[in-house]
C-alpha cells in the first residue's frame, strides 16, 4: 500500500514503483499480500528475489537477525535496498554495508520514515535559520505499552539472539533518527539498559504485545535484550542529549516526542 500511495504524500512525479515479487514463508500472509500486489510473484525464497532480474529494489521487512545476510547479498547482486531499521546488528556489519553500497553505486535508504513527516522539515528549516540561536540540547523520548502487561507473550523482538538491539534498535531508533536529522551526529554517549520482566509466557501464533489469557501450562523464556534504555549523550558540535524509550510504558500506547534548546529560543513536537 505504501508503495502504490506514496507519491500522493511527498509529491512524487514519476509514476508509482510497482511490486513485481513477494517473499514470505507464511502461506496465509501471502495470499493476503497478493490481493494488495496483484500481478506479483508469489516467491518462496528470498535468494530467488536476489536472483531475478525483474527485481530492481529489495525491501528487508524481516526480523534484525536477518537484515544484515539479505542486504549484503542483495547489494552484491547490485540491486537497490531499503532496509527497516535495525540496518545491522552491529556497527562492523553495518560499515560494511554501506562501503559495498558504495562500490556497487546501487542507492539504500533504512526504515527512518518519521522524518519524513513535513512538520520536521519545519523544525529542521527553524534550526538551520538560526532562528533559535546555537543549539546547546535535546531531549527526545519514544514509549510504547506493547510489553506493558507482564503476560504479553515471549516473541522474536524480545530474543537477544534474534534482535540483540531490542528496544534499542526497535524503538530507539526512530529518536536516534530526529537526533541525527536535526542536531546532526553523536560523538560519545553512556547508556542504562534495563530488562524490565525478566520472563515471558510462550504463546506461538500471537503478535508483537498481543493479550492472551494464559492456561497456567506455559512455558517460559528468558527475556535476553532491553525492555528500556535511558541515555545521555554528546553531539560533535558540543550539544548535549537526553533520550529514553522503551516498550513497556503501561498505558502509553504511542508516545513520541521531542525538544530542542537553542540560545535564542527552542522548539517541541509532541
Amino acid at each position: 500500500m505504501a508503495y502504490q500511495t506514496f507519491p500522493h504524500f511527498f509529491g512524487v512525479s514519476d509514476g508509482t514503483a510497482r511490486i513485481v515479487a513477494l517473499v514470505e514463508g507464511n502461506q496465509k500472509a501471502v495470499e493476503d499480500l497478493a490481493v494488495r500486489a496483484p500481478g506479483a510473484k508469489i516467491i518462496p525464497d528470498w535468494q530467488q528475489a536476489v536472483a531475478d532480474p525483474d527485481v530492481d529494489l529489495i525491501d528487508i521487512c524481516l526480523p534484525d537477525h536477518l537484515h544484515y545476510q539479505v542486504a549484503k547479498a542483495a547489494l552484491l547482486a547490485g540491486k537497490h535496498v531499503y532496509c527497516e531499521k535495525p540496518l545491522a546488528n552491529t556497527a562492523e556489519e553495518a560499515r560494511e554495508l554501506a562501503d559495498i553500497a558504495r562500490e556497487k553505486g546501487v542507492i539504500t535508504r533504512v526504515g527512518h520514515a518519521f522524518p519524513r513527516n513535513p512538520v520536521h522539515d519545519l523544525a529542521k528549516d527553524i534550526i538551520q535559520s538560526g532562528e533559535i540561536g546555537e543549539i546547546k540540547l535535546f531531549r527526545g523520548c519514544q514509549h510504547v505499552d506493547m510489553y506493558g502487561d507482564p503476560t504479553a507473550p515471549f516473541m522474536w523482538r524480545a530474543d537477544g539472539k534474534l534482535a540483540p538491539t531490542g528496544i534499542v534498535g526497535d524503538t530507539g531508533s526512530h529518536i536516534f533518527s530526529f537526533m541525527d536529522f536535526l542536531v546532526g551526529r553523536v560523538s560519545s554517549l553512556i547508556a542504562d539498559n534495563l530488562i524490565v520482566t525478566p520472563r515471558r509466557p510462550v504463546v506461538e501464533g500471537l503478535a508483537y504485545g498481543e493479550q492472551v489469557k494464559l492456561s497456567g501450562n506455559e512455558s517460559w523464556a528468558e527475556i535476553t535484550n532491553p525492555d528500556a534504555t535511558n541515555l545521555l549523550c554528546r553531539f560533535e558540535n558540543g550539544a548535549g542529549g537526553i533520550v529514553d524509550f522503551s516498550r513497556v510504558a503501561t498505558g502509553r500506547k504511542f508516545m513520541q516526542t521531542y525538544e530542542v534548546y537553542g540560545t535564542k529560543g527552542s522548539i517541541a513536537y509532541t
